[in-house]
């Protein structure tokens, strides 16, 4: 173990010092930025965090395998940068606040490797004016990734996945679980900041958010206030594979918003995969207005056919909404299952684009439609 004090250089000692994989900080402030390109451990040598600072791309680069990083705080004061960045496979961040500067931040966690662990983190401050910044965000190589109890704050997204293209169709993210997390927004402190939605996948398979709590969402670039976002985009035109497939929503709140969710079958722009197989399963909703959030108000938007969608168990108690559900045809969705939803009332109910409401007006764009008690 070496102790590492204020003023002496991090990555010095580090590279110094290549077989110790032990460092503890002593309380203070510590400039980055930090390049670690193999396994070992960097965490505060007292009871409390110490701060890791830099005005970089990345305040810490992770290259190396098994990097852990227990109990610090870490900033960037560069706002166009990203505060921790992984290439390198399983690293641990646990404990740690991860934290934007006074100006915002692009991205806190910019995670581009396999089987990260962030436990018990505190990500925020990600906001921009006239970009989009995202809490944790991946896109090329995202794979087995694991956030269990933390805290996401990002102003267009909090947690989004895809969004550039990735390097090849195996580096799609994959196999992600949010566990028992908030993905929250500031939306006083951020009033000019790029504000979209709580989660947005744009290019992801085998993802679960569980247990979890989603919280603001805005209409920055035309988007609709909703709180999630499932829409496949090949992003750069480089990604006609793009997907978003196999979802689980399970047993989660959401609040200050417009809407629930937008489903869009493909890209409508560019060449995409499908958006197939999404379960939403347990899902109450407050605070969903309309007026406030300043969008129409369509709880449930459905639009190009999006494949396998599951709505079980919801509860949306809502004011000054348009529409429970807004079907744009031709083919809004295909083989759509609906079980126990419940919506306050809208203006329309259930409604397709340009045509009529009610049941009978939704079956005519829906390819398979079943539902039982539904309101």
């Amino acid at each position: 173990m070496i102790i590492i004090n204020p003023g002496q250089s991090i990555q010095s000692i580090i590279d110094n010092n290549p077989l110790e994989s032990d460092f503890r900080l002593a309380l203070g402030i510590f400039d980055g930025p930090l390049v670690l390109n193999r396994q070992l451990s960097i965490q505060s040598n007292t009871s409390t965090r110490p701060t890791i600072i830099s005005h970089s791309t990345d305040t810490i680069k992770i290259i190396g395998p098994y990097v852990k990083l227990n109990f610090l705080e870490v900033r960037n004061d560069n706002q166009d940068g990203t505060i921790i960045h992984q290439f390198g496979p399983s690293p641990r961040l646990t404990y740690l606040n991860i934290l934007g500067s006074e100006k915002g931040q692009h991205r806190g966690i910019h995670a581009d490797g396999e089987g990260m662990l962030i436990d018990n983190c505190f990500v925020d401050d990600c906001w921009l004016i006239g970009r989009d910044p995202q809490a944790l965000y991946g896109q090329d190589g995202t794979k087995n990734l694991y956030a269990v109890d933390s805290y996401f704050g990002g102003a267009a997204q909090s947690i989004m996945f895809g969004g550039g293209d990735p390097s090849n169709e195996s580096n799609i993210p994959q196999n992600i679980i949010i566990q028992r997390c908030k993905l929250g927004k500031s939306l006083d402190k951020w009033s000019n900041a790029q504000i979209k939605c709580s989660l947005e996948l744009k290019n992801c398979k085998n993802f679960q958010l569980i247990d979890s709590e989603l919280i603001g969402a805005g209409i920055s670039q035309g988007q609709g206030a909703y709180l999630m976002v499932f829409t496949p985009r090949n992003q750069g035109g480089n990604a006609p594979y793009s997907i978003v497939q196999n979802i689980l929503i399970k047993n989660c709140v959401g609040s200050k918003a417009a809407g629930v969710a937008n489903f869009l079958g493909t890209d409508d722009s560019k060449t995409s995969g499908p958006l197939r197989n999404l379960i939403i399963d347990g899902f109450k909703a407050t605070e969903i207005d309309g007026v406030k959030f300043g969008a129409r108000g369509f709880i449930f938007l459905f639009n190009k056919g999006p494949q396998n969608i599951i709505l079980d168990n919801i509860d949306v108690q809502c004011e000054n909404c348009a529409a429970s559900g807004y079907f744009i045809p031709p083919i809004a969705v295909e083989n759509l299952v609906m079980n126990n939803v419940g919506v306050s009332k809208t203006k329309y109910g259930w409604k397709v684009d340009g045509a009529g409401i009610g049941w009978n007006e939704v079956k005519k764009v829906c390819s398979g439609l079943s539902m039982y008690d539904v309101t």
